[in-house]
C-alpha cells in the first residue's frame, strides 16, 4: 500500500519522523554502512567507523530501538546486523538521490550562470555588511 492510498494521521507521521530521526546522524549512517558487509561486534564497528566503543554503542542503541538493526548474543559479545533488507534498500535509494543531486550541483557549478552568480555574490555580501555597521 502506497502512502498516497490513505490519509496519514499525525500520530503516524510522528512515527515516520522518528524513524528518519534515527537515521539523521552521520555516525549512525556509518555504522549502517559498515553493517552492509554483515554482522559485527561493537568493537569492530567502532574501529571501522573511527569512533569510541561507547559512542558507537550509544548510536547502536538508537538504531536498535528504532528497529534498523538487530542484535544477537555470541557468548559475552553482542553482534549487530541490519534488521532486514529494507534498511539496505532505503540507504541505497537515499545514496542514489544524494549522488544525483551532487551531480546536478556540479553541473550547475560549472555553468556560465553559476560563474556569473559567483562573481556577483561577494559584492552583494559586502554591500549588506557595510550597511549593517
Amino acid at each position: 500500500m502506497s502512502p498516497r492510498d490513505e490519509a496519514m494521521p499525525p500520530a503516524f507521521l510522528e512515527r515516520v519522523a522518528e524513524q528518519f530521526k534515527a537515521l539523521s546522524d552521520p555516525v549512525r549512517l556509518s555504522v549502517l554502512n559498515a553493517l552492509f558487509e554483515g554482522e559485527k561486534a561493537v568493537g569492530h564497528l567502532a574501529e571501522e567507523v573511527g569512533s569510541s566503543i561507547a559512542n558507537v554503542s550509544k548510536h547502536l542503541a538508537v538504531l536498535h530501538a528504532a528497529g534498523w538493526v538487530r542484535r544477537t548474543r555470541d557468548g559475552t559479545s553482542m553482534l549487530y546486523s541490519l534488521a532486514d533488507d529494507r534498511t539496505a534498500a532505503l540507504c541505497e535509494l537515499m545514496c542514489a538521490r544524494v549522488r544525483e543531486r551532487a551531480a546536478k550541483e556540479a553541473e550547475f557549478a560549472q555553468s556560465p550562470v553559476a560563474a556569473a552568480t559567483a562573481r556577483k555574490a561577494p559584492a552583494g555580501r559586502a554591500a549588506k555588511s557595510s550597511r549593517a555597521r
